[in-house]
C-alpha cells in the first residue's frame, strides 16, 4: 500500500467510523445546544466518556491482581453487570420518547460504519510493516 493510499483511507475511516456518526448524532439530538435546565448536552457526554475511562483503567488494574478477594468480586461484578444494566436502562428511558429520532440516527451510523469497515488501512498497513501491538490486537479478535 502506497502512503497516499494510507492516507487516503485512513480519513476515509476516521470520517466514517468517528466524524460522520458523531456530527449525525450531535445535529440530530441537539447535544451541543445551550440548554435552561439541567440536562445532558456535549460537555455531560465528554465529563461521563472521561469517567468511563477512568472506571476501565481502574478494572483493568484491580482485575490484573492475582489474589481472590470479595470487593475485588463485588467490584467487578458491579462494573460488569450492573453499570451496563443501569447504562441500557437510562439510555432507553431517554430514548422512549425519540424512538424515530433513535431509529434514524442507528440507520446513519450503521451506513457509516460499513464504509468505515470496507476503508479501514490500519490492519493491512500493521501486517505489511509488522506492527507487533495490532498482530496482538488481531490475535485477540480471531480467537475470541
Amino acid at each position: 500500500m502506497t502512503k497516499k493510499e494510507f492516507w487516503i483511507r485512513l480519513i476515509a475511516f476516521a470520517i466514517f467510523a468517528c466524524i460522520l456518526p458523531f456530527v449525525f448524532i450531535a445535529w440530530r439530538y441537539s447535544i451541543f445546544k445551550k440548554v435552561t435546565s439541567i440536562s445532558l448536552n456535549g460537555w455531560g457526554l465528554i465529563a461521563i466518556l472521561i469517567v468511563i475511562l477512568f472506571v476501565r483503567y481502574v478494572a483493568k488494574v484491580i482485575e490484573k491482581q492475582k489474589k481472590w478477594s470479595w470487593s475485588k468480586q463485588i467490584f467487578l461484578g458491579i462494573l460488569k453487570v450492573i453499570v451496563p444494566l443501569v447504562c441500557l436502562y437510562v439510555g432507553l428511558s431517554a430514548m422512549k420518547s425519540n424512538i424515530d429520532l433513535f431509529l434514524q440516527a442507528l440507520i446513519v451510523v450503521i451506513g457509516c460504519e460499513l464504509i468505515a469497515i470496507v476503508v479501514n488501512p490500519l490492519p493491512q498497513w500493521a501486517m505489511e510493516n509488522d506492527i507487533s501491538f495490532f498482530k496482538e490486537i488481531m490475535k485477540k479478535g480471531d480467537t475470541e
